[in-house]
């Protein structure tokens, strides 16, 4: 099972997963940017009819209500 909270440098980030159409990417991307959150990592999936991409970042946990709200 993986954890869901890493404390990096005293502060506990959640750790968060989501697979969303290619164009929205972009969008959430700079969502995690604009809460000082770590992207580790982005894979492209290709359907037939689509591109979707997984995202799986670290949000900082204080950041957290600011995430969601953007």
């Amino acid at each position: 099972m993986e954890k869901l909270i890493y404390p990096i440098n005293g502060i506990n980030y959640i750790l968060f997963e989501i697979e969303l159409p290619l164009k929205f990417a972009k969008n959430f991307e700079t969502r995690i940017k604009v809460v000082d959150g770590i992207i580790q990592q982005t894979k492209y999936i290709e359907k037939f009819w689509n591109r979707n991409v997984s995202i799986k970042c670290l949000i900082p946990e204080i950041n957290m209500a600011k995430f969601k709200d953007l």
